[in-house]
């Protein structure tokens, strides 16, 4: 199975594990009695990656990893001055998410107190100097391309991924930027070879839509549907989207997030799963399995069935590949590459 395949494949089907912790005390509905045995705490930080952590993404959510689900928790922020930052959290699969009403400011030291059903706990942060305009301008952007490194990145869904994830994935996405505007990056995709940033001259090249650019150095691709090419089969990724902020001096972006919905009944043309025949509900039922239940599928946009599972990555850092321009592969080459 080529590169590509494997970064499909493997978050929904190697990456899916178990669902850390045990069933939820509490939620919506829960009796008092549930309510009264709650003992969720502070688990573990996600964004950010600690206390007084210093590289903050001012246009990332705060997310704290729950011992069990707590309907009850909440996160509150304030700035130096001791002003609220206005948000909404929301919990998600003991994940527990802060999202600011309007983005942080850059380079701004932050306080948050997360207060769960048995304790309050207070950490600080700092946003990093993201954000500030390139120094060459859009234009020093083209014929520039980077390497976004999936395999160190964080994986929220399919849920329970973690470091099987990044385990399982050896090749990165390349993405170059051909022409660029004040509002708009022209921007075309490839896949690596394992374990380096070469790109790989057997995958044919991924067509992405226009980047909005309005916000530079911020960028968003999408979200829009994306056909990729896997084992010889397409493969449409619903409503993907690719974001990040470059560095001022376009060496890198950062605060990259990635996501999209994949239909399972595609995934059965591809070889890493074919032992399931044309049956759809099996896939699913296996995800199911293995994630003991943190994972499954879901309705899809396209039809309603539920056949469909959401992909969320976050922390992504895309490096530039020096001196490299991608080519543009239309289809795999038999007579030099091994096309099965």
């Amino acid at each position: 199975m080529n590169r590509l395949a494997m970064l499909v494949t493997g978050a929904l089907l190697m990456g899916c594990g178990s669902k850390d912790g045990g069933d939820s005390a509490g939620g919506e509905g829960a009796g008092e009695e549930d309510e009264a045995s709650c003992t969720a705490e502070f688990g573990s930080y996600i964004t950010p990656t600690g206390d007084e952590t210093t590289d903050f993404y001012y246009r990332d959510s705060i997310r704290i990893q729950l011992t069990e689900d707590d309907p009850s928790a909440t996160i509150a922020v304030t700035d130096t001055n001791g002003t609220a930052v206005p948000g909404t959290t929301t919990l998600d699969a003991m994940i527990l998410s802060f999202t600011p009403d309007t983005i942080l400011e850059g380079s701004t030291k932050y306080e948050a107190t997360v207060t769960t059903c048995t304790d309050s706990e207070t950490f600080t942060f700092t946003t990093s100097n993201l954000g500030g305009m390139l120094t060459g301008g859009p234009d020093s952007l083209v014929d520039r391309t980077y390497a976004v490194a999936l395999g160190e990145a964080t994986f929220l869904k399919p849920a329970g991924v973690g470091s099987l994830m990044q385990g399982a994935v050896d090749a990165n996405i390349l993405l170059g930027v051909t022409g660029a505007s004040d509002t708009t990056l022209n921007i075309m995709g490839a896949i690596s070879e394992t374990n380096n940033t070469a790109q790989d001259m057997c995958s044919p090249s991924l067509s992405f839509p226009d980047a909005d650019f309005s916000e530079q150095p911020y960028f968003q691709i999408g979200p829009a549907n994306t056909d990729l090419s896997v084992s010889g089969f397409d493969i449409t990724i619903v409503e993907f989207m690719i974001s990040g902020d470059f560095a001022a001096d376009g060496s890198y972006f950062a605060g990259g997030m990635l996501t999209g919905e994949i239909d399972a009944r595609d995934l059965l043309q591809i070889d890493a799963v074919a032992g399931l025949g044309e049956d759809a509900d099996a896939l699913c039922t296996l995800v199911e399995s293995i994630s003991s239940g943190a994972a499954s599928c879901e309705s899809c946009s396209s039809d309603g069935e539920a056949y469909c599972l959401t992909v969320e990555v976050i922390n992504i850092v895309a490096e530039e590949v020096p001196n490299m321009v991608l080519q543009q592969i239309d289809e795999c080459d038999p007579t030099v590459c091994d096309c099965e």
